[in-house]
């Protein structure tokens, strides 16, 4: 119902934006609209407020969440909903953690998904090298200490905290979607 309003109200609407040419090739199809209509506006992020990435900043966060430092320390950020892919995530980090000191810790808000996420750490003992750290207001910080940060994502219209991940010179994993693919590569193979 809410596809049909939105394509209905869409013919009075002169411009459209989108933050990536992908989404706006899937919203000109699906409001039935030309893609000329909309206009690619990227997001950004400021540098100023992020800060830079450095030895001692990692040292702090490490220090902050009780981290050893010579943890391998992988990072995710998102809410609990499927299409973040927070369980396909559980899923590798499962095959992966036999590095002795490799920590998976995963920022973000609860959501539909949290029951299930909280039952596969459960069920497959990842309790002991993985962190639910909830709603935080320090993911810049977070992706600092990040030795590696991982968006799982299964669709993103534009991961914004990819974007303060490559900023802040994280080493990413990313879903192969074309959102990442056009943000990671500039649309390049």
């Amino acid at each position: 119902m809410a596809h049909l309003a939105d394509g209905l109200t869409a013919r009075n609407v002169r411009r459209f934006h989108a933050v990536t040419g992908h989404v706006a090739e899937v919203m000109s199809s699906r409001l039935r609209i030309p893609r000329a209509r909309i206009d690619v506006v990227p997001r950004g992020r400021d540098p100023d407020a992020l800060g830079i990435r450095t030895p001692d900043r990692r040292a702090r966060v490490l220090a902050d969440l009780g981290i050893q430092p010579e943890a391998l320390l992988l990072v995710a950020a998102a809410r609990h909903e499927y299409p973040k892919g927070l369980d396909l995530l559980l899923k590798a980090f499962a095959l992966v953690r036999e590095r002795p000191n490799a920590l998976l810790v995963i920022a973000g808000r609860d959501g539909n998904q949290t029951p299930e996420l909280r039952r596969m750490a459960n069920d497959t003992s990842l309790l002991r090298s993985m962190r639910f750290l909830g709603v935080r207001a320090d993911v810049p910080d977070l992706l600092c200490a990040a030795d590696v940060f991982v968006l799982p994502s299964r669709w993103e219209g534009i991961g914004g905290v990819l974007l303060e991940a490559m900023a802040l010179e994280a080493l990413i994993v990313a879903s192969d979607l074309p959102t990442t693919r056009e943000i990671l590569t500039d649309g390049k193979r």
